[in-house]
């Protein structure tokens, strides 16, 4: 479909910004329509609060390049949502939308059937249906080998090995990065597991659990697999902060200022750059800067009717270059 849209890149290319918007704020609306039924308004506030506080960070790990991983966000949001509300049917179809996005989707499905197992026929039900009709549209194109060679027999390929030399202690090592840099979710979750032990409390332990087991699988661990476990935090830290005595916000409050001293500074060069028309010397839009660049020099030798093939994964050339794909894939 992306070649399609690619033709007419004046139009994509703001729809596209639009689109992340939109996936953002639904995941915070999502997560904290989902904390608002299980506690109520102030609980809520903290997790919307809360998420928009820390996507802020994840731009360049998940909003240049749209990781499967974010887009999976707001579909996780809705189906642990729509499982807490009893709405089996509905909630598998939303973790079949999630699996669409991510194959981790099915960690999703788990997830639901954890807050609504006496519902899991319909869930399983629901969480068929997306899945038959992207078949059935393969199938109606003549992709439906591809599709299974390319996303599950390469995807296992791919999970079965890791290119790092001790995984184990990589992923202790790089968890607990990401716990540091998320030290007040990590405060208010515990604190709302030791002052409300119970049978709620432990379905958002499990839920966490498969979290981290999500992020674990394929022992690469890379930043955007956590957005797996992100939710389930924000929403038990939602809980635990909305109870926690004034005292201890102050700790909370530290915690957050963190990220925020650490990293919010680059948004405010990356603002001035924009406004002064200065070439950005954030190396995190390096790999986007270098491939306008290609993008140039592409269209400057390109002549009318040619296609493009680009080797390796760099989808944003397409778009760059307004220039058709060759193939029927974004990425070889």
């Amino acid at each position: 479909m992306l070649p399609q849209l690619i033709r007419i890149g004046d139009f994509f290319l703001p729809t596209y910004g639009v689109l992340v918007t939109l996936g953002f704020l639904a995941g915070l609306w999502l997560a904290g329509r989902l904390a608002r039924s299980l506690w109520g308004e102030r609980e809520e506030k903290i997790a919307a609060a809360l998420l928009a506080f820390y996507l802020t960070f994840w731009l360049p790990a998940a909003v240049i390049p749209l990781a499967s991983d974010l887009l999976m966000l707001a579909p996780h949001a809705a189906a642990i949502w729509l499982a807490v509300k009893r709405r089996a049917f509905a909630a598998g179809i939303a973790a079949g939308i999630a699996f669409q996005c991510n194959p981790k989707g099915l960690f999703v499905l788990a997830a639901c059937l954890i807050f609504h197992s006496r519902g899991a026929p319909l869930l399983l039900a629901g969480f068929t249906l997306p899945s038959a009709i992207v078949a059935l549209w393969l199938a109606a194109h003549g992709a439906l080998d591809d599709y299974y060679r390319e996303v599950w027999q390469l995807g296992a390929t791919y999970a079965r090995d890791t290119f790092l030399k001790a995984p184990l202690v990589e992923g202790l090592v790089r968890t607990a990065g990401w716990a540091g840099f998320h030290a007040a979710l990590i405060v208010g979750a515990l604190a709302f597991w030791r002052r409300e032990p119970g049978t709620l409390a432990l379905r958002l332990a499990l839920w966490a659990a498969l979290g981290l087991a999500g992020v674990a699988l394929g022992l690469r661990f890379f930043p955007r697999y956590y957005f797996l476990l992100l939710l389930p935090l924000v929403v038990a830290a939602a809980r635990g902060l909305a109870r926690m005595p004034r005292r201890c916000l102050a700790l909370v409050a530290a915690a957050l200022l963190v990220p925020a001293v650490r990293f919010g500074p680059r948004y405010v060069r990356l603002a001035a750059d924009l406004l002064a028309g200065r070439p950005h010397l954030w190396r995190d839009v390096a790999l986007d800067a270098d491939s306008r660049e290609a993008a140039r020099q592409i269209r400057a030798s390109a002549k009318a009717g040619e296609t493009l093939f680009v080797w390796g994964y760099r989808p944003e050339l397409y778009v760059y270059t307004r220039m058709p794909a060759a193939s029927r894939f974004l990425e070889s």
